[in-house]
């Protein structure tokens, strides 16, 4: 999908948060060094609204360059 119309369809979408992903840094192992690597924090009371509470485990994969957030259910345990 072009960005352009993903940008539209956004800016429709109340229910849509704008992120950025920021850099977190991490030391690496064999040279010692701070190594940037990609990060996203999501938080905020609409993460409660959407049924996804303190302590709650989730699965998070990548479908067709999107970032997917599904619940882990108790009785899939």
């Amino acid at each position: 999908m072009p960005l352009q119309i993903l940008r539209a369809e956004v800016n429709n979408m109340s229910n849509i948060r704008v992120l950025k992903i920021q850099p977190e840094y991490r030391k690496n192992k064999l040279t010692r060094k701070l190594t940037p690597v990609p990060s996203v924090k999501l938080s905020g009371n609409w993460l409660e609204d959407a049924g996804f509470h303190t302590g709650k485990e989730i699965h998070v994969y990548v479908e067709n360059n999107c970032l997917v957030i599904h619940s882990i259910e108790e009785i899939t345990r």
